[in-house]
């Protein structure tokens, strides 16, 4: 290992003396001779050094001498003293003035040990002050962007709760001096009636655990102002203390406030919108569907009227059926209509009984299709014969009418129409309605279950748009749900699942 030396000794055999030990110590000295205090002077000018050895005793330059000069010079040069016999006395004051180490010429085997120590300790000293100075570089940092944040800053003492420091931050925004708050408990800002899970917030602060908070902070005036608080723990000195950094978010609640307005304004017009299009919906379904009737019951009427006495009996028979069956389709409809703003204002409550699901599914079924599933292949299956269920009948069976009227209605003379009823796990039956008929299209279907909507391709069919309002509303009033896919051209299944009990 290459080493620089200088070496201040007069005499040339403890020169060599000195270079021999230095080489059995695998040091490769590269070393300069001194003999006065010019030359060693001029020579910490034309550094750097590794080590000094100083030979205690020299003409006209005392080695105590030399130790003064090198360390003025502030250039960490390690020094080591080679002497013969010195006093107790004489050696404390040489340490003192900053030597290393001293080896007694009788002793010089122990030069090279002594270097190295020398060395190693210069290492360590080096490498502690690199440390010092990024740590005074840091604390600088840390004290700059401490003074000129632009959010509050507060120094709190981790085992007694107390302010340490704050920075000129938290007086713009709280108020208070520095001699108002240091010392005082952090309490002081934070009441801790007002701060959720005081105690926790403690604890996990001091397991290291950062904490973010949204708190109400007493400003000095006793006015309590809304904050965003971050407290994490660092060290400080030789102690760890809390920083806690606190940013004022008044104006994002306010801002956030006249969102929310906003948005409620918005959601209110929106709401206002639908009801018109919905009121203008319901007109036109209203007169297009009393409309037909009426004009039916007219017509009979008029019939009766004029050729009452020309008709058979069964052709008065006829006019009266038609009679009756338009009433009876208005009084449905007008039904259909309350029930869905009775539904929608929560005026409606099941009145629920214990029911065989086999028995009343199936009888309702019959009789949906012996009024108008003559035409279609229409089967009916449930995989056992009892399955009970608390359910309101009227409810259920206005369900089930609407499906299976829309099945027969949407599916063309000769298609197929299933129901099947079947458990579905120990407490929920399920109901599963699928028609072979037009289907409904793509772009319909997130609104499929919306009052007075129609789809698409129905405009040749008579309708209101509310049967499947009706239904979701009905299943959901029991504690169910209604699920259904389809394809346009290919038809659709309708799935209802009931809880049982």
């Amino acid at each position: 290992m290459e080493i620089r030396v200088l070496i201040l000794e007069d005499d040339d055999d403890d020169l060599i003396l000195i270079l021999r030990e230095l080489k059995k110590a695998s040091f490769q000295p590269n070393y300069h001779r001194i003999m006065t205090e010019q030359e060693l002077r001029a020579a910490l000018n034309n550094g750097p050094w590794d080590v000094a050895i100083i030979d205690y005793y020299l003409p006209g330059f005392s080695g105590q001498a030399a130790l003064k000069i090198i360390q003025e010079s502030n250039k960490n040069i390690p020094c080591i003293v080679v002497s013969g016999a010195i006093s107790e006395e004489e050696a404390i004051t040489m340490m003192r003035n900053g030597s290393s180490d001293y080896v007694f010429k009788d002793r010089i085997g122990r030069l090279g040990q002594s270097v190295q120590y020398a060395l190693k300790e210069r290492a360590i000293e080096a490498e502690r002050q690199r440390a010092l100075e990024n740590l005074k570089s840091s604390e600088a940092k840390f004290r700059a962007i401490y003074e000129h944040a632009l959010d509050g800053m507060i120094l709190i003492d981790l085992q007694t709760a107390t302010i340490i420091d704050i920075n000129p931050m938290i007086t713009v925004l709280l108020y208070y001096e520095p001699i108002d708050l240091i010392g005082q408990s952090v309490e002081t800002i934070f009441p801790k009636e007002l701060t959720a899970d005081y105690q926790e917030v403690l604890q996990l602060l001091k397991t290291n655990s950062p904490t973010t908070l949204t708190q109400l902070c007493r400003r000095k005036d006793d006015v309590f102002i809304p904050f965003d608080v971050n407290a994490t723990v660092i060290p400080w000195g030789d102690q760890r203390v809390i920083l806690v950094t606190i940013r004022d978010i008044t104006d994002r609640l306010q801002f956030q406030m006249a969102v929310d307005i906003a948005d409620d304004y918005h959601a209110r017009w929106e709401h206002e919108r639908e009801l018109v299009t919905l009121k203008s919906r319901f007109v036109s379904m209203v007169s297009h569907e009393f409309r037909t009737p009426l004009s039916s019951i007219q017509l009979s009427v008029d019939m009766l009227e004029r050729y009452y006495d020309r008709m058979t009996s069964e052709k008065r028979a006829e006019r009266f059926r038609t009679i009756r069956q338009e009433i009876q389709r208005m009084d449905r409809l007008i039904e259909d209509v309350l029930l869905v703003g009775k539904s929608e204002t929560g005026a409606i409550q099941p009145s629920r009984q214990m029911i065989n699901l086999v028995e009343f599914c199936e009888k309702t079924f019959q009789h949906i299709q012996d009024q108008l599933g003559k035409q279609h292949h229409m089967v009916f299956e449930a995989n056992q014969d009892v399955i009970n269920a608390s359910v309101d009948p009227n409810l259920l069976r206005h369900t089930l009418d609407n499906l299976l009227t829309n099945a027969i209605k949407y599916t063309p003379p000769g298609g197929d129409i299933q129901f099947h009823l079947h458990m579905n796990g120990e407490n929920n039956c399920q109901i599963i309605i699928t028609d072979s008929g037009i289907g409904i299209p793509k772009a319909d279907q997130d609104r499929i279950f919306s009052s007075f909507f129609r789809a698409s391709n129905v405009a040749e069919r008579k309708g209101t748009g509310l049967g499947l309002s009706i239904a979701k509303q009905m299943v959901e009033l029991h504690g169910g749900t209604i699920e259904f896919k389809s394809e346009e051209g290919k038809g659709t299944t309708f799935t209802i699942t009931l809880p049982c009990a």
